[in-house]
């Protein structure tokens, strides 16, 4: 599923409407056709229709628990994750990183050290072999297979081939299925969600230069749709809405903008009708710890009249570490003593799993202790206190699956705006050239309803423009929790 603004950069769509990402919850199913009913269960305890013999024998149960562990990491610790930026079922224009859209070849060439027909035919036998929906593989497919592939002897670069199979891919209109280059920032972050199926010393998959932003080209533009907590952009006070203007006095190119490594860079900004330059350097970002960091540092408490309202903002819920970060804040953290809590859960990746809601379900019992002083403590091991969680079309994947499940069991109120409507499972394909095809292998239904292309709708509704000066929607779910003040 995937995982952001107005919802559409989830799923990779038809070319003339806005594409969202290809992000979801990282499902790897066996192709065995069975159908799979996945359970609110703990991670580690999935078990998947495969041979009984792998419990007959001592030495096969230690394969069945390898690959256990390996099948639970994948399932559960990404579990819809995502990043799309969805707003509608529909397909939207790609959003390029590198502002490039296929046949664009005006720039100076890029040498490439691969053959792209090669690429592209392996993405075409992918698509072919594992998308969800067989059906979608006909003659319509093919005729834009046709079509699209002598374009892939005019590119010159790895963003003009990401374009050009982008434009395929939207066909499909699809979620979780998104075609990134090592040029998107997006391809180490998805590797970082499925990093258990890497070896960890391949810090080419997950490491990147950046200032930790997320970007989207509207109307032309590059605009900054996050800014992640505690990294360089966040601490030059970049943020949502900014546009980038140039870099070095150049255009902005994605990863490449950040590789030199010889000091800082030079970033234009527009922000409404101001212009400024910045000056930032660029760091490693690893999309294996970068979002527990940006969580972490997203964390603030607010004094509200007489309330104190605490916030943090869960940019990745693709696995247990990030529900453990959560609790910790809440129960012992800076915000155990708040009145009131705001869940962020807009943009980023998805990844949720439903088990994380009995955080704030009513607690089974209550435990007391009291030391031989007279001193005593009780603990419920669960936040009792009122709770509003912030949803847009960049909350994907998993993300709609926790919100869908916070509304059914009425434990607070969802402000913001519909999610992204992107809730397909998908696996990753590390292609021969070091890019990434993310595509949608599996249907998901929630109790019998399919989210895909629908969303979940918030409880108040609050839109939020791209320059607005403020975060209406933070506003409106501080003003829910301390409306009987």
């Amino acid at each position: 599923m995937q995982g952001c603004l107005p919802r559409h950069l989830f799923k990779t769509q038809a070319p003339h409407r806005p594409d969202r990402f290809g992000r979801g919850f990282p499902i790897f199913l066996p192709t065995s056709g069975h159908r799979h009913i996945i359970r609110c269960v703990p991670p580690i305890n999935v078990h998947l229709p495969l041979c009984p013999i792998l419990k007959k024998r001592t030495a096969m149960r230690r394969l069945w628990s390898c690959i256990s562990v390996l099948l639970s990491t994948v399932l559960f610790s990404g579990l819809f994750a995502a990043t799309a930026l969805a707003d509608e079922p529909v397909s939207r224009p790609s959003n390029n990183t590198g502002n490039t859209r296929a046949g664009d070849v005006t720039r100076p060439a890029e040498t490439l050290e691969f053959d792209p027909r090669a690429v592209f035919d392996e993405v075409v036998q992918h698509v072919q072999t594992h998308f969800y929906r067989p059906e979608a593989i006909n003659d319509a497919w093919r005729a834009h297979v046709q079509r699209l592939r002598p374009q892939v002897t005019r590119v010159t670069s790895r963003d003009d081939l990401a374009a050009v199979l982008n434009e395929l891919l939207a066909t499909l209109n699809a979620s979780h299925t998104h075609y990134f280059s090592t040029n998107h920032p997006k391809r180490y972050q998805l590797l970082g969600v499925f990093n258990a199926m890497f070896e960890q010393d391949r810090t080419d998959l997950f490491v990147y230069p950046g200032i930790g932003i997320d970007t989207r080209t509207i109307d032309d533009q590059t605009v900054i749709t996050a800014v992640f907590d505690g990294f360089a952009a966040d601490e030059a006070g970049l943020r949502y809405g900014d546009r980038i203007l140039h870099v070095d006095g150049r255009p902005f190119r994605g990863v490449r903008s950040f590789a030199k490594t010889d000091g800082p860079v030079v970033l234009d900004i527009a922000r409404g009708e101001s212009r400024r330059q910045v000056t930032i350097q660029p760091e490693p970002l690893d999309g294996r710890t970068m979002f527990a960091t940006a969580l972490t540092d997203s964390v603030r408490v607010m004094d509200v009249g007489s309330r104190r309202i605490g916030y943090l903002h869960v940019w990745s819920y693709a696995g247990q570490k990030y529900q453990d970060l959560v609790r910790s804040e809440l129960l012992w953290g800076q915000l155990a003593e708040c009145d009131a809590v705001v869940i962020d859960l807009r943009d980023g990746w998805g990844g949720a799993d439903l088990n994380y809601l009995n955080l704030f379900r009513p607690p089974i019992a209550t435990v007391q202790g009291t030391s031989r002083d007279g001193a005593s403590n009780s603990y419920t091991g669960v936040w009792e206190r009122p709770v509003a969680v912030l949803t847009n079309g960049g909350s994907t994947s998993g993300k709609e699956l926790f919100t869908y499940g916070f509304r059914k069991l009425k434990l607070g109120t969802v402000v913001g705006e519909t999610t992204a409507g992107a809730v397909l499972a998908g696996r990753i394909f590390l292609l021969s050239n070091g890019d990434v095809l993310y595509l949608a292998v599996s249907s998901v239904a929630v109790d019998g309803r399919v989210l895909e292309g629908v969303g979940v709708e918030p409880d108040v509704h609050v839109p939020r423009a791209w320059d607005a000066a403020d975060d209406p929607q933070l506003n409106a779910a501080i003003r829910e929790l301390t409306s009987d003040d």
